[in-house]
C-alpha cells in the first residue's frame, strides 16, 4: 500500500499525460491498434475499390473472420454480426417466446438483454448474484425456474466467467415438456475461459461485442455469436440478411472493413488480454492491504480478465460514501470511476416501469457498493500509481466527513442522468402517500392541467414551488397550455411531471438542470395531498438528488408573501438570504449558507 508520504509526493506531481482530459472506468478504447490494424483497413478499402469486387455483399473476409473466430472459442459455427446489442435481440428471437414466457438473467449488468426480452413479449425474472464473482447465483436460478422458464441468460461479468456448468445442468435437470436453454453475454469477456476452454463453446449459443470499450474491438461496433447448433447458426445467418428466403430478418451485418480488422485484433487478442491481467494484477498488489477495500476475486475454475477492475467499498459506505468517493476522484483528480452496474431496475424507470423490483438484496447492495477505477493494458506505472493514489486520498477523505444520510430509496445516484433518477425515485416515493403516480407530462393532459392549476389551487398553493415556464405567463385556454407543453418537451434540459390519484390530476412537477451546478425544481401540489407530506418530500427528494450528485447550488425563488412556502423550505433547511430567494450549498456534506448574511441567518435558521 502507498504510505501517506509516497501518496502525497505523487499527486503533488499533477495527473500524468494528459491532465485535461478524464480517465475513465469503462475507456473508450478497450483494446489498442497497431500499424497492422491501420494496413488492414487501407488494404480492404484499396481492394475494394474495383466497381467488381465493393465491399459485398458476402466478402470472403467476413467468412474468414468468423471461421477463425469459432475456431479460436472451440466452437462449430460463429455468425458476425453489427454489434452485441444486435446479437443479443437475434438471440431472443430465435427463443419464439410467447407472452408470459420467461428468461432467467441478472440484473446486475447493461439493459441489452432486458431489453430485448421485453421487446419479444416475454417476462425478464431477476436472478440474484455471488457476491464475490458478481456472476449468477445458480441456487436463486434454481428457485426461479417454473413451467414458463424458456432460458437461463447468464453474463460473464466484467471479464470473469460464469458458472455455466452449474446453469447447463439447472437446465438440463427442469427441461421437461420443453428444453430450456443457456444463452450467454461475453461481451466483456471475450479470450475469457472457463475450466480451461475458451468462453464460446458451451451453451447454446454466447454473444460477443466488438464495441469500442470492449476487449477486442472492430472500428467502435461489431458482434459475434458463437454455436454449435447447425440449424440455429443457419436461422441466424438468414435473419442477419433479410431472413434469407423463407424467414423475418433484417440487415445486421458486419461490414468487410470491421472484419478485417478484427482477423487482426484477434490474434492480439490473448496478448491485449495477458497485459489487461498484468496491469490488474498491478493494481491489487498496490491495494491490497487497504483495509477499506474488498478487491475483484478470482476463482480457481476462470481467468479474470478485468474488463473493470471493481472494488466494493465497506457495507456501512454503501450508497453516499461511495458516491462521495467517485465525485471525489472525478472533481478532485480527473478520475472518473464507472460503477458497473448497478441493478437495471433501479437504474432506468423503463425497466422497473415493465419489469418490476424484485428486490435482489445481494445485487442492490454490490449496485451501491461498487467502484471502478480505469484500467487498460496501456495504463503506465506512473498512471497506475496516480490512480491509487487519488483513491486512497478520497478514502481518507470521506473517513474524516462527518456522517453522510440519504433518504430512504436513494443511495444509488452515480453517473445517472439526474431527471431519469428523480423521476424513478419520484415514482418510487409517492407510492407512499395512498398509491400516488407519477409519470410523463403529455399534451393531452393539457386540459386536466389547465382546470387542476387555474381552478381547483388556491392562489398560495400556485406559488408553492411554482413551476414555471408552462403556467407563467398565464395561459389564456387549454388548447394555448398544450402548445406550451409541445414546446417545452422539444427541450431535453426540461420534464414536467404529474402527480396522479387514480385519474385525478393532484400535482405537477418540473424538473430542470441548466448545468450540474444550477438544478431547478417547480412543484405544485393540490392542499388536500400537501398537508399529508408529499409536496414537502417531492422537494426533499430533489434537494437530496442535487447534494449526492455533487451539484453546488440549488435555488428556488418564492413570492416573498408565500409564508406557508417559507415555513416549509425552514424545515427543509432553507436559509433566507434576502426578500425573495433562499440560497443554500454543500460543501463535505453539510449544508451550509450561499450568503454571509448574519442578521437573516440568525431569524431563519433550522
Amino acid at each position: 500500500m502507498l504510505n501517506l508520504q509516497t501518496r502525497k509526493k505523487i499527486l503533488s506531481k499533477g495527473k500524468p499525460n494528459s491532465s485535461k482530459i478524464l480517465w475513465y472506468g469503462e475507456p473508450n478504447l478497450g483494446s489498442w491498434y497497431t500499424e497492422t490494424e491501420i494496413n488492414a483497413v487501407v488494404k480492404s478499402l484499396r481492394e475494394s475499390m474495383d466497381w467488381n469486387v465493393g465491399f459485398g455483399p458476402n466478402p470472403k473476409t467476413i467468412e474468414e473472420f468468423e471461421n477463425a473466430f469459432a475456431k479460436y472459442c472451440g466452437s462449430k459455427y460463429a455468425i458476425a454480426t453489427n454489434s452485441g446489442g444486435t446479437g443479443i435481440d437475434m438471440a431472443i428471437v430465435c427463443l419464439d417466446l410467447e407472452p408470459g414466457d420467461e428468461v432467467i438473467c441478472p440484473a446486475i449488468n447493461f439493459k441489452s438483454a432486458h431489453l430485448a426480452i421485453l421487446n419479444m413479449g416475454g417476462k425478464v425474472v431477476f436472478c440474484d448474484i455471488d457476491p464475490k464473482t458478481l456472476n449468477l447465483d445458480p441456487n436463486d436460478v434454481e428457485k426461479k425456474i417454473t413451467p414458463r422458464t424458456r432460458a437461463i441468460f447468464p453474463v460473464h461479468m466484467n471479464g470473469l466467467a460464469a458458472p455455466l456448468d452449474d446453469l447447463l445442468a439447472i437446465a438440463k435437470k427442469h427441461s421437461k415438456s420443453h428444453k430450456i436453454r443457456v444463452i450467454s453475454d461475453a461481451a466483456r469477456c471475450c479470450g475469457g475461459t472457463y475450466k480451461g476452454k475458451k468462453i464460446g463453446s458451451k451453451g447454446w449459443m454466447t454473444i460477443f461485442s466488438f464495441q469500442t470499450q470492449k476487449l477486442m474491438t472492430t472500428l467502435g461496433e461489431g458482434g459475434m455469436i458463437t454455436t454449435n447448433d447447425e440449424k440455429l447458426s443457419k436461422k441466424l445467418r438468414d435473419m442477419r440478411q433479410f431472413g434469407g428466403e423463407e424467414s423475418w430478418g433484417s440487415n445486421y451485418k458486419m461490414t468487410k472493413i470491421q472484419a478485417a480488422v478484427g482477423l487482426v485484433q484477434l490474434k492480439r487478442l490473448d496478448e491485449m488480454n495477458r497485459r489487461r491481467r498484468l496491469a490488474a494484477k498491478r493494481r491489487t498488489e498496490l491495494l491490497k492491504d487497504v483495509p477499506e477495500l474488498t478487491l475483484p476475486y478470482e476463482p480457481y475454475y476462470a481467468e479474470h480478465l478485468y474488463y473493470v477492475y471493481g472494488i466494493l467499498v465497506p457495507k456501512e459506505w454503501a450508497g453516499v460514501k461511495r458516491d462521495k468517493i467517485i465525485t471525489i476522484m472525478k472533481e478532485e483528480f480527473g478520475v472518473v470511476c464507472s460503477v458497473s452496474n448497478p441493478p437495471t431496475y433501479l437504474r432506468w424507470p423503463y425497466i422497473a416501469k415493465h419489469c418490476g423490483n424484485p428486490q435482489l438484496p445481494i445485487s442492490e447492495e454490490i449496485g451501491r457498493r461498487l467502484i471502478c477505477p480505469p484500467l487498460h493494458p496501456l495504463l503506465t506505472k506512473e498512471q497506475e500509481l496516480y490512480i491509487c493514489a487519488a483513491l486512497l486520498e478520497a478514502i481518507e477523505e470521506v473517513k474524516n466527513l462527518s456522517q453522510l444520510k440519504a433518504l430512504p430509496g436513494i443511495e444509488d445516484v452515480s453517473e445517472v442522468k439526474i431527471k431519469d433518477k428523480i423521476i424513478h425515485h419520484l415514482t418510487i416515493q409517492s407510492k407512499l402517500f395512498g398509491k400516488l403516480e407519477v409519470s410523463s407530462l403529455e399534451i393531452k393532459d393539457a386540459r386536466k392541467l389547465f382546470n387542476f392549476y387555474f381552478k381547483s389551487l388556491s392562489e398560495k398553493a400556485r406559488i408553492f414551488f411554482n413551476p414555471y415556464p408552462l403556467l407563467s405567463p398565464r395561459p389564456n385556454s387549454p388548447r394555448e397550455l398544450a402548445k406550451k407543453i409541445k414546446d417545452w418537451k422539444k427541450e431535453n434540459d426540461w420534464t414536467f411531471l404529474k402527480l396522479s390519484k387514480g385519474s385525478e390530476m393532484i400535482g405537477i412537477c418540473l424538473l430542470k438542470r441548466y448545468k450540474t451546478d444550477k438544478p431547478t425544481t417547480g412543484l405544485a401540489v393540490s392542499e388536500k395531498y400537501r398537508k399529508k407530506g408529499p409536496g414537502v418530500y417531492l422537494q426533499a427528494i430533489v434537494d437530496e438528488q442535487a447534494k449526492l450528485l455533487g451539484l453546488k447550488k440549488l435555488i428556488i425563488t418564492i413570492a416573498p408573501d408565500n409564508l406557508d412556502s417559507f415555513k416549509v423550505h425552514q424545515k427543509a433547511g432553507f436559509v433566507k438570504t434576502d426578500n425573495s430567494v433562499p440560497h443554500f450549498t454543500y460543501k463535505n456534506g453539510e449544508k451550509v449558507i450561499d450568503r454571509q448574511d448574519i442578521e437573516m441567518i440568525k431569524k431563519f435558521e433550522y
